[in-house]
């Protein structure tokens, strides 16, 4: 049965025709072969996710004060919270630095998709930081990547030297789509050029 199983899940993983001839040695081969692909897998998201914590990977910074009503029952910042701190800096980032204007524009931002992994607590009355970094800017969408930092230690002012007094791996590190669409139309369209132009100076490339 066990033999069964393993030639299930490796007809599965490689897509073959269930008529095709699985032999005990080619199915050691491919379960080795899969299992190192998977090793490989684990290896880069592993890479990724410490380059995505790493205060170094990030050049935008926006200072945040976390509130009273941020903490839940169990004493730190609920969950839900942390994408209201990425709408904050998001949004603030196209209207001070790439002057988008989202009330008398021809074009606004949709957001399509937040994603978000804790790492450590947060908690009132605690000093955080965003950092903001473009992980990919296509014709009409921008995947922006952004990491909360907490203070090195807890200061009585919301007011920080950037980015010495913050540690140096985030406490919570997320994802923020946007799509840029006609006001009137709801379409997608180019992001304008003036826009595109400052989300450039702040991909991984540029920032490097």
């Amino acid at each position: 049965m066990e033999h069964r199983a393993q030639i299930r899940l490796l007809r599965l993983c490689n897509h073959l025709a269930p008529s095709q001839t699985l032999h005990p040695h080619s199915l050691r081969v491919n379960l080795s072969s899969n299992a190192s692909q998977l090793s490989n897998i684990k290896s880069q998201k592993k890479k990724d996710d410490e380059e995505s914590r790493s205060l170094k990977s990030y050049r935008y910074f926006l200072p945040l004060q976390t509130r009273w009503a941020d903490n839940d029952q169990y004493g730190h910042v609920n969950n839900v919270i942390y994408y209201s701190y990425f709408d904050t800096v998001v949004n603030y980032f196209l209207q001070k630095e790439a002057k988008f204007d989202i009330k008398k524009g021809d074009v606004i931002a949709y957001a399509v998709e937040t994603r978000c992994s804790f790492f450590e607590e947060i908690s009132f009355p605690e000093n955080i930081v965003a950092g903001l970094l473009v992980s990919h800017l296509g014709s009409s969408s921008v995947h922006y990547q952004i990491a909360i930092f907490k203070e090195k230690n807890m200061s009585s002012s919301p007011s920080l030297s950037l980015p010495t007094q913050l540690r140096d791996k985030a406490a919570a590190v997320g994802t923020f789509v946007q799509v840029f669409v006609e006001a009137k139309t709801k379409r997608p369209t180019p992001i304008p050029p003036h826009i595109k132009a400052i989300l450039a100076k702040h991909t991984k490339t540029a920032v490097a």
